[in-house]
């Protein structure tokens, strides 16, 4: 036991510590890299961007927390690492192999659902709001409430994709059957769109967004799951 605990302080440690360099790094860049965030998110949309600040120190907070969140992200496959270190000396060789693979796809998913939140379901879900604004209104978004939907969303897809790895996963250590997946499809498809509205900010589109890729996405880890049998 004592072993397990010093291998894991380990990892945590080798964790924490490339997730703060990455973050130190960051910060000497973090109103390029905010500006540059606008830029790449209403370049997708036919919007210019008309933003502002209601608190007096959001200008300074902001471009700092969207540092601490593009740290977070490019830290994933150094945290699934160490969770692969970790776990390895418990594995039995012919386990490795397929956690080794799980953990690989599990990064690809991770950044897939990132890039398409950031590359389609933000600048349509923006572009909507913006559109829909009565003709006497004109959108003006505080830069707080914008990264705060910006960051939530990004994330809601980034954990949805990880749906094949959990239906896999599920499958794999016998808790339920594909044959019972199967005949809870229907069910699983309103799962699906009412994750999408926990998940996402609460409008349309972004559920929608979610809850159909979620459901493909779970069709997929079937498919996993039958083609590794």
């Amino acid at each position: 036991m004592t072993d397990y605990l010093t291998e894991l302080r380990k990892r945590l440690w080798i964790s924490v510590w490339g997730f703060l360099i990455v973050f130190g790094l960051s910060i000497g860049f973090s109103r390029p890299l905010f500006s540059q965030f606008i830029r790449l998110l209403y370049t997708q949309t036919t919007l210019a961007p008309q933003l502002i600040a209601t608190d007096v120190i959001t200008p300074f907070t902001i471009p700092l927390r969207l540092a601490f969140f593009c740290s977070l992200v490019l830290c994933v496959p150094l945290f699934i690492w160490q969770l692969w270190k970790f776990i390895t000396p418990a594995l039995f060789v012919h386990e490795k192999k397929w956690v080794k693979r799980l953990l690989f796809l599990s990064i690809f998913l991770f950044y897939s659902g990132a890039f398409f939140s950031f590359y389609y379901v933000l600048p349509m879900a923006i572009g909507f709001f913006y559109t829909v604004a009565p003709d006497l209104v004109t959108p003006m978004t505080d830069i707080q409430s914008l990264m705060q939907f910006c960051f939530s969303l990004i994330w809601a897809f980034a954990i949805a994709f990880e749906t094949p790895i959990i239906t896999f996963l599920l499958i794999k250590w016998d808790i339920v059957s594909i044959e019972q997946l199967q005949k809870q499809r229907s069910w699983i498809i309103i799962a699906a769109f009412t994750i999408g509205m926990v998940l996402t900010p609460p409008d349309v589109i972004s559920q929608i967004m979610l809850a159909i890729p979620l459901w493909l996405l779970f069709e997929s880890g079937l498919l996993l799951a039958k083609w590794w049998k």
